[in-house]
């Protein structure tokens, strides 16, 4: 497939949140809906692929696909390409850390971010991915 702007796809797998032992408070296995995962990106296509070739486990990964551009905007009206939201309005009681899979076409970082409401403090880690390959991720919520 030809296309003018260059795109990035990112799929998703199996995204839990754990408790402090080692429970599973949330996972989203993205085989029949995306979650409540949106993207806040108004050029980026959001879907669930069931393509066996790109699936990290089970029968679908959540994709999003979206043209490579800089960041534009301020505050509200801020666009950040390929930005991924999971709003929650309450994070789950006992909560020890967020993991989930990625795979990326090329080799790239990843800005991964918990903010605490909308004027609490927020969280950044940045993620290493190797491109065209599953990547799993822990981020312990104490770091």
């Amino acid at each position: 497939m030809r296309m003018l702007l260059p795109l990035v796809a990112l799929l998703v797998a199996v995204a839990p949140l754990m408790a402090q032992d080692d429970a599973v408070l949330f996972s989203a296995d993205f085989e029949t809906d995306m979650a409540g995962i949106a993207t806040m990106d108004p050029e980026a296509h959001l879907s669930i692929t069931n393509d066996a070739n790109t699936v990290y486990a089970g029968k679908g990964s959540l994709q999003i696909t979206f043209p490579q551009r800089a960041i534009s905007g301020e505050g509200e009206d801020m666009i950040l390409p390929g930005a991924l939201l999971y709003p929650m309005a309450v994070p789950p009681v006992g909560l020890k850390a967020i993991s989930f899979s990625v795979c990326v076409r090329k080799p790239t970082a990843l800005a991964v971010s918990l903010g605490e409401g909308e004027d609490g403090p927020r969280y950044m880690k940045l993620v290493w991915c190797d491109g065209d390959e599953w990547d799993d991720v822990v981020l312990p919520v104490s770091e």
